[in-house]
């Protein structure tokens, strides 16, 4: 994303009314640390490590936040 960092996009995801409730999966490059999981905030739902994830994990990740929405 040119000119916005992922958590750019999250704090303003956070800041519109429309989006401020969407659970939200992070796909990064890099391994995250649980301290720098928890700076993502409560509204992310998962963190998938891009190329060690399959297409299978990524579906169960978002079955998961989109049943975490609905509940």
């Amino acid at each position: 994303m040119p000119g916005m960092s992922g958590l750019d996009v999250l704090r303003r995801a956070r800041g519109d009314e429309a989006l401020a409730g969407m659970p939200f999966i992070v796909l990064s490059a890099l391994y995250m640390t649980k301290g720098e999981r928890d700076v993502l905030g409560p509204g992310v739902a998962g963190v998938v490590r891009k190329g060690d994830a399959s297409a299978e994990e990524l579906s169960e990740q978002l079955r998961r936040a989109i049943k975490g929405a609905a509940s």
